[in-house]
């Protein structure tokens, strides 16, 4: 079944549920064979969100590593369990 994404042209982006995670999916009308599309993941008691505020976007991975921006107080955080690999032209930091 195809997963509504947020990009999918010149911008991509690449995010699946798991298996046995609780999702919404829109099936096509008179459809013996079951076609539709995933339209996304929801959350419940037995799975929170992993922020609280509007404020924050947030990624939490099943390993632990998290991304996350604050646009209150202009804060990118990143706490990864394995390493970090930066590829650039230039890098700049603190300049």
């Amino acid at each position: 079944m195809p997963v509504l994404q947020g990009f999918g042209l010149r911008n991509k982006s690449y995010i699946l549920p798991d298996v046995g995670e609780s999702v919404v999916a829109l099936m096509t009308p008179n459809s013996d064979d079951g076609f539709g599309f995933l339209l996304g993941s929801f959350y419940h008691d037995d799975s929170p969100p992993p922020a609280q505020s509007q404020d924050i976007s947030m990624l939490k991975f099943a390993d632990g590593t998290t991304i996350s921006y604050d646009r209150a107080s202009h804060e990118l955080k990143i706490d990864c369990v394995g390493d970090i690999k930066i590829k650039g032209r230039r890098i700049y930091l603190n300049e």
